[in-house]
């Protein structure tokens, strides 16, 4: 039970003052103002807890976020929440949102906005690995994406072209190996996530014509570990910097 403090024994007796001898009085006795006494009059019921000090603290903060900022977090996060936070911050960005990414993921979460994830344990050790970029050496898979079968045929793929004219090795992996090529993992997981998971199709030119509408909108998805850009705009700006031009 809150304890009666000395603040609130001195107004009751200025309020047992003012209603036997009168406000102007009872604010000369106890060397204070009319405008005080009329407010502890105010909120005096005839008990002592009534007249206790109430918070102070405001009831709305002049720097929370508005409700047409909260609708259209909400509006951005529906329509592009399947591709990250990342590009929910950006999108909100090109509509006139000015606050920053921590702030814009504290009101979906306080609001309720968006279920919170589950993380189970990892219990594998990362170990931080900080080099250049781009590097001297790039790892890829056996995909025919990235290397020609040398069983096949001797020339050289248009990955291995642009390589070798950088001046970059390449280290293939082996084979069924996806701890050696997590981000391709990840990568797939977010295909059938975005694209598998959530569409049907009744034919291969659709099935085709889906995938390449799905890769156009996830290299122009904007990504948090890219400082908020696209994969895209990173590309653009590299080649815009190094003046590189292939004939090939």
């Amino acid at each position: 039970m809150a304890s009666i403090t000395e603040e609130m024994r001195f107004r009751q007796r200025l309020c047992e003052y003012t209603i036997k001898y009168g406000v102007t009085k009872a604010a000369r006795k106890y060397h204070t103002n009319r405008q005080f006494v009329y407010r502890q009059l105010k909120k005096y019921d005839g008990s002592v807890r009534s007249l206790a000090l109430k918070s102070r603290k405001p009831h709305y903060s002049p720097n929370a976020h508005t409700e047409g900022e909260l609708a259209l977090i909400k509006r951005m996060l529906k329509r592009n929440g399947i591709y990250g936070l990342a590009e929910v911050y950006v999108r909100c960005l090109s509509k006139g949102y000015t606050r920053s990414f921590g702030s814009m993921c504290r009101q979906i979460r306080k609001k309720g906005y968006k279920k919170p994830t589950i993380h189970r344990k990892s219990y594998t050790n990362y170990k931080r690995m900080d080099g250049e970029y781009p590097g001297h050496k790039v790892q890829v898979d056996n995909g025919a994406e990235f290397v020609n079968d040398a069983e096949r045929t001797d020339k050289l793929g248009l990955f291995q072209k642009i390589a070798e004219s950088l001046g970059m090795q390449i280290r293939k992996t082996r084979p069924y190996s996806p701890w050696q090529n997590g981000k391709v993992e990840r990568s797939h997981r977010e295909d059938g996530k975005i694209l598998y998971k959530r569409k049907v199709f009744t034919s291969e030119a659709e099935l085709k014509k889906q995938v390449q509408k799905h890769e156009d909108r996830y290299n122009r998805t904007a990504k948090t570990s890219i400082d908020f850009k696209s994969p895209n705009q990173v590309v653009e700006e590299y080649f815009s910097k190094c003046n590189i031009c292939l004939d090939i």
